[in-house]
């Protein structure tokens, strides 16, 4: 009985790593990227930074070594020991570094192999590949930082270094995957503060030649768009970029860190009875605002308490926004949004839509807590507004931004 419970303690205390070998094998990792569009960039100007991606590109490989002990008891630094048995696992990594090539059969597909694991039960956990676009010497990046203050320029200078992708490697033996996947991702780079700071959508081909490893794609950053679906009248050819995610890249300026907008704001004059979403639906009438920067525009309008949707001695707030990209429009949102009160929860919804070549092309819709019936009115006006033609919504923004502004203080 003795030697029993001697063998049964040795193995709780032998770490797993010693019982679990890891299958040793070559791995063939596989990557690319078959389309990227940057909107501070000419047609040409994102070709050759897609080029420039198969040059000096490597991928770190980290393989870690998990070890599991049982423990009776656990500590707290400090403080004092007390009995927790079960298992306890540390990790120990190691990594490699290697360059990534063109691969035989397509040299815009880069390739390596390296192996599964390593000596001492270390399993491949990560892959972290880094690329060096040419994006800082294209003559519209070079445009779009011109009048940035040189400190600016210095400390991004400094701080520049690749562009990376990260992928957690796990087994599925369930998976039958093809060798290569596309994905839809994005090109993070390093620019100095005042550029504008818009997603570079990317496409990326990824894959392995085993099957049963599963790549889980990492991003600390919001990409806008990567899980949207075509709508059914466009056509997205493979490894292209869906234009609804092209759309956004053209939307989604950050106006509040770019430098060098022009921008003016006020109330909006004159409403008249033609503009029936706006007249005469408050007291102090229509606020109005409009950024640009280089090629992009953006027209906000916004009314506060609109008569037309009360909930109870609630009138929400209505806002929306056009969206140009050399003068036509690629995004517009329109929203409403009730304010809270000491009984009653904040009430909110909104539609929004993306258009490419004059097309609509994808559109999301958004609620929250819009289940009373100002609200759901509300929502069936600013719904069916959002469905008008992009030949109307345009023509709509156009005439909106030619109404005069008369400066006031906007204390939303």
């Amino acid at each position: 009985m003795k030697n029993t419970i001697s063998a049964i303690l040795i193995f709780l205390i032998l770490p797993s790593s010693s019982c679990l070998a890891v299958e040793n094998k070559t791995l063939h990792f596989i990557f690319g990227v078959s389309d990227l569009y940057s909107p501070v960039l000419s047609d040409d100007e994102n070709k050759s930074v897609l080029e420039s991606l198969t040059k000096r590109a490597t991928v770190t490989a980290t393989y870690r070594q998990t070890t599991r002990k049982f423990h009776w008891f656990s500590t707290m630094s400090g403080v004092v020991t007390f009995p927790d048995p079960g298992y306890k696992y540390t990790s120990k990594d190691e990594t490699r570094n290697y360059t990534l090539k063109p691969e035989t059969d397509n040299p815009s597909i880069l390739g390596v192999d390296m192996p599964v694991s390593l000596d001492g039960d270390y399993a491949l956990a990560e892959l972290y590949v880094q690329l060096y676009p040419s994006l800082y010497q294209q003559p519209g990046y070079l445009a779009a930082i011109k009048n940035l203050p040189e400190k600016d320029l210095e400390f991004a200078r400094e701080f520049r270094g690749s562009s990376s992708f990260r992928y957690l490697v796990s087994q599925d033996k369930r998976r039958t995957q093809s060798p290569v996947n596309e994905r839809q991702g994005c090109l993070f780079v390093t620019t100095p503060y005042g550029y504008p700071d818009t997603t570079i959508p990317v496409v990326t081909l990824l894959g392995t030649n085993l099957k049963n490893v599963r790549l889980t794609s990492i991003m600390h950053r919001p990409c806008s768009l990567v899980n949207v679906y075509a709508n059914e009248k466009s056509t997205v050819l493979t490894g292209h970029l869906p234009p609804a995610r092209i759309a956004a890249a053209q939307a989604n300026i950050d106006y509040s860190t770019t430098k060098g907008i022009t921008q003016k704001s006020g109330a909006l004059h004159p409403v008249n009875k033609e503009m029936d979403r706006w007249y005469q639906r408050n007291d102090e009438g229509v606020y109005a605002a409009l950024q640009a920067f280089g090629p992009f525009k953006l027209f906000r309008m916004r009314i506060r308490f609109d008569a037309a949707y009360p909930e109870g001695k609630r009138l929400p707030i209505r806002t929306e926004s056009w969206y140009l990209y050399n003068e036509k429009l690629v995004k517009y949102s329109t929203s409403i949004y009730y304010l809270s009160t000491d009984n009653e929860k904040s009430m909110s919804a909104e539609e929004v839509v993306y258009f490419h070549d004059g097309q609509k092309v994808f559109n999301e819709s958004k609620q929250d807590n819009c289940n009373a019936l100002g609200c759901q009115n509300a929502l069936a006006n600013i719904k069916q507004h959002s469905t008008n033609s992009w030949g109307d919504l345009q023509r709509e923004a156009v005439r909106y931004m030619q109404l005069n502004l008369i400066p006031i203080t906007d204390d939303e």
